[in-house]
């Protein structure tokens, strides 16, 4: 991974993205398509370092990049390295139409965006949050997209930063969104408060107008403990990472639940979905009632001597979620679901040389919205593999084709992985794996454009010299040659 943030930014980027090493891959079975890569833009940001986070498009096929790089100015404090928000809009052939990128730095500190959202109103606009300060305080801001203003200073609308209580240790940042077409955002991420930090949730309103009291913005927020463990062994803490909106007056919201010390782990624990409902009443603020039925999912464990022995699975936890308008939602992560197939020369090899805990593994999800029930359970773990095998990203194909599009990557980040699978019976249809640099290859966010039936990652990738490159890749999916 990149290795070069701030301690309070590396917490995070750790926590969401892990860092592990893995054995090579086994051969697979034949697919039915394959990925055939239609474009790539790349830019290399210089300073030291940049990655695209996350991506989304528009009704005209237009695609957003939002990451981070490094700013040269910036960074004079101490332990303070500079990273700025960097925001570019692509056409569908991949060429850049904004003259310069939306840059944003608020402070001297280290700021980076991790959820984008379009606006389905009206596409002029765009949303954007993340992290500034060092990690200690989540933004909001909303930003114009045309293509004709040449001063990246003229694209701010307003800028939204919450008062989540921060402590000089624990991140506070969003890491979610998903957008309302009453008008309303929602934003979900890390809150510095509790014992070691727990689920933040607001509601927002997105109006242009300028408010005399910046946080009267927020229609609401939530507060959610997943476990009440005190001194918890996760990594920096508990998070939300991604929300879903429902039109029928929901919205879901996935993350972690911290393991206790009594695990002896320091990686996140179970998988977390809640569903909520989004109504407004102000003396309702923090209260309980907000959450219906959820989902938690404990990771698998063994026994050993009467006890639950757990698999810690590189950090268990659940990236990214998409809901269809058919009553699903479908929630794609990484766990230590897999197991070892020993009629594998590869997975013999993978037993007598690992730790069996230490068996990672994708997770995708599909849910019933109506009453929270998990329909299936995709994992995907290629013979020789131990860990570090993740889907960050999902989108799917809204069609009658009822695709789903997972982009992360494999053998410890070194492979760039997208992933076509049937949203009906799990059936792996294809793959792209594509190396394209020495050091780092991973995708961190999906895209799917129904005009084109092409699928977008974005991501970054590095070798030693370059510590990261912004990536973004589209894929068209076609039938295998049968052999």
């Amino acid at each position: 991974m990149i290795k070069i943030m701030p301690k309070t930014v590396l917490l995070l980027f750790f926590i969401i993205h892990g860092f592990f090493s893995c054995a090579l891959s086994g051969a697979e079975e034949p697919l039915l398509q394959r990925g055939d890569r239609v474009w790539e833009y790349v830019v290399d940001r210089g300073f030291k370092g940049s990655a695209a986070l996350k991506i989304s498009n528009d009704r005209d096929g237009n695609i957003y990049v939002v990451g981070y790089d490094y700013n040269p100015k910036q960074g004079s404090g101490k332990n303070r390295l500079g990273t700025q928000w960097y925001v570019q809009k692509l056409s569908p052939n991949g060429k850049p139409l904004w003259s310069e990128p939306y840059t944003s730095n608020p402070t001297d500190g280290d700021d980076i965006p991790y959820a984008v959202a379009i606006d389905s109103n009206d596409t002029n606009y765009l949303y954007v949050a993340g992290f500034q300060y060092g990690g200690s305080q989540w933004r909001v801001e909303k930003i114009r997209t045309e293509d004709s203003i040449l001063k990246p200073s003229e694209r701010l609308v307003w800028s939204y930063v919450s008062d989540a209580p921060m402590k000089p240790t624990f991140a506070a940042g969003a890491t979610g969104m998903a957008f309302d077409p009453q008008g309303y955002l929602y934003v979900v991420g890390r809150d510095g408060g509790g014992e070691q930090g727990e689920w933040r949730i607001e509601k927002l309103r997105t109006t242009n107008k300028s408010f005399d009291k910046p946080l009267d913005r927020r229609v609401w927020a939530y507060t959610y403990d997943p476990s009440s463990v005190m001194n918890h062994t996760a990594c920096g803490g508990e998070m939300a990472l991604g929300v879903a909106f429902d039109p029928r007056g929901y919205i879901y919201v996935g993350g972690f639940k911290a393991w206790g010390p009594e695990h002896g782990s320091s990686n996140t624990g179970d998988w977390v979905i809640l569903k909520m409902i989004t109504d407004h009443d102000p003396n309702e603020i923090y209260k309980d009632r907000r959450v219906i039925p959820k989902i938690e999912i404990e990771p698998p464990f063994q026994e050993s001597n009467g006890e639950k022995v757990y698999k810690n699975g590189s950090n268990a936890a659940p990236w990214d979620m998409v809901y269809d308008q058919k009553g699903f939602l479908y929630v794609s992560g990484h766990s230590s679901d897999g197991e070892l197939n020993l009629d594998h020369p590869l997975d013999r090899a993978l037993k007598e040389n690992m730790n069996p805990q230490l068996l990672g593994s994708i997770r995708v999800l599909k849910i019933t919205t109506e009453d929270m029930k998990i329909v299936w359970k995709y994992v995907y773990r290629p013979a020789g593999h131990s860990s570090s095998i993740v889907a960050a990203g999902i989108a799917l194909d809204p069609s009658g084709d009822g695709s789903l599009f997972l982009g992360g990557y494999l053998n410890g980040g070194r492979n760039w992985l997208v992933q076509k699978v049937d949203a009906f019976s799990t059936k792996l249809l294809g793959q792209y794996v594509n190396t394209p640099n020495t050091g780092q290859n991973e995708v961190m966010s999906m895209a799917f454009d129904p005009r084109s039936e092409a699928s977008y990652a974005g991501g970054y990738d590095s070798r030693k010299s370059n510590p990261g490159r912004i990536r973004i890749e589209k894929v068209k999916w076609i039938l295998s040659e049968k052999k």
